[in-house]
């Protein structure tokens, strides 16, 4: 079973959110955030989606070629973007996912360790944060 958590955030302008495994702002001025950044989805589509998130999405559904834009008849045949994300993100372990809730809609950042950072049988902690001194 995966360790997975949603944190809803309300006073987000205040500060940008930072990942929950390295610690790097969600800048929206730069490509990417960071190694464990999974996807940013709002109003009901993804503004950006890691090419791990899109590689588990094809091996959870079998879709070998790239992901449509989700548009009506997409998300009619593959399903809503946000419920696709939940079940992605549910697959990496651990995770956390951050709601922005707005007036009128809410927005979503997911997040993922990777495994190489995580212990396991036979295998030391690697820390995201370097080696200990």
């Amino acid at each position: 079973m995966s360790t997975t958590n949603c944190v809803e955030l309300e006073n987000w302008y205040a500060q940008p959110i930072h990942c929950p495994f390295c610690g790097h702002p969600l800048e929206p001025t730069e490509e990417v955030s960071c190694k464990h950044l999974l996807y940013v989805a709002a109003a009901g589509n993804f503004l950006y989606r890691s090419q791990r998130f899109d590689e588990k999405l094809s091996e959870m559904f079998g879709v070998s070629e790239g992901w449509p834009d989700f548009d009506r008849n997409d998300k009619e045949n593959i399903g809503v973007p946000y419920d696709l994300a939940k079940k992605v993100r549910s697959e990496f372990s651990p995770s956390m996912e951050f709601e922005i809730v707005g007036p009128t809609d809410s927005s979503f950042v997911g997040y993922a360790a990777l495994d190489d950072e995580l212990c396991a049988f036979g295998r030391e902690h690697q820390s995201p944060y370097g080696p200990l001194k």
